[in-house]
């Protein structure tokens, strides 16, 4: 009997030192994990950091690593210092202006729209008792008021604050860029015809009033200052202000670059442009347009299939849930330009049929 135990016990041991040994081995002996590189828009950390997180629990072998700046600084990151696998822009026409060299097709996979936000203070701080759409340029008037917005030169949120207040000159038939920010910096809109031209300086030439207005490299670096009252107001992306809780104006249709109704586009954001770098020799035309964000695989990505899933991720249920709890619309089946170039992975995710968004 003794002897039978003895056995047992010998052949249980084995047998878990086996298993170990075989634990040990396949620890050390896994592939390594490919390192997924994500450029994406400051406006995207919120919803991309939780899709990263999601989309590394579905594949194990995959690790995300995450970059966030403004979108026009990533894409000249990307021209100038070489790959990454993922590039996600907060406005889908920048993609196109990597063509051919650096992409080759553009994926517009979410919508958004601008927002004035302001502080628990801001109200109490100016002596109002409300801000609405009718009155916020003029609240805005108020010597007391400071706002901010982002350099249009680096971050798309930038030249779409500043197209939304040349939209507002149509609307409510007022000086209201002159007033809010030609008056107090090197920005100038210029009008001829029914078309607004906002002239819109290099970086390093831009200069304004600190005492009025606040410009950082993206709209994100302003947040601390509203919420320690340095600036009342910031023109920030509708989804930062749910995400973050903070206060907004829901603006009209015609101002917010968020519809994508014929009539309004027509009528309002056809006629707003921004020059930026303005009299430099990368100076660039910039349309109004409904804000889409778009997504695309450079064409110097390391691990292009690999970012193919990541994309095909982001573009069906799981990656819409994520961005409609973001506060950024997803847009289904998402729409593309040079559909030929996009991987067959996505194939049933795009459409290059019906109107753009």
């Amino acid at each position: 009997m003794k002897r039978s135990i003895t056995v047992l016990i010998t052949i249980v041991t084995v047998i878990i030192i086996l298993v170990a040994a075989v634990a040990v081995y396949q620890y050390y002996n896994l592939p390594p994990k490919t390192n997924l590189l994500v450029f994406a828009a400051g406006s995207l950390s919120v919803p991309f950091t939780q899709l990263a997180q999601n989309f590394e629990k579905a594949n194990p072998n995959i690790a995300v690593q995450l970059n966030f700046a403004g979108s026009v600084a990533l894409m000249r990151q990307i021209e100038t210092n070489g790959s990454t696998d993922v590039y996600a822009s907060a406005d889908w026409t920048i993609v196109p202006q990597m063509y051919p060299n650096y992409a080759n097709y553009d994926i517009g996979f979410a919508l958004n729209q601008m927002a004035l936000v302001y502080n628990n203070q801001t109200l109490k701080f100016l002596g109002i008792s409300s801000i609405n759409q009718s009155n916020w340029y003029q609240v805005l008037e108020n010597p007391n008021a400071k706002f901010g917005f982002s350099d249009g030169n680096q971050d798309p949120a930038g030249y779409s604050a500043l197209m939304v207040m040349a939209l507002a000159n149509i609307y409510y038939g007022q000086n209201v860029f002159q007033n809010l920010v030609q008056n107090y910096s090197n920005i100038n809109l210029v009008q001829n015809a029914t078309n607004y031209n906002v002239q819109l300086p290099p970086t390093t030439s831009l200069k304004f009033n600190t005492n009025k207005i606040m410009i950082e490299a993206k709209e994100t670096d302003l947040l601390p200052y509203l919420e320690s009252n340095q600036i009342q107001f910031l023109w920030i992306y509708k989804s930062d202000a749910i995400q973050k809780g903070l206060p907004y104006i829901q603006l009209p249709d015609e101002l917010n670059m968020g519809s994508v109704n014929s009539t309004v586009v027509g009528n309002y954001y056809n006629n707003v442009h921004v020059y930026q770098g303005y009299g430099s020799s990368s100076q660039k035309l910039l349309n109004c347009a409904p804000i889409v964000y778009g997504v695309t695989i450079p064409k110097t990505a390391q691990h292009s299939q690999d970012a193919a899933l990541f994309i095909k991720y982001l573009l069906e249920t799981n990656g819409q849930n994520v961005m409609s709890n973001a506060g950024q619309i997803p847009v289904f089946p998402a729409y593309v330009d040079n559909a030929s170039n996009v991987p067959q992975t996505l194939s049933k995710d795009i459409t290059s049929s019906g109107p753009q968004p």
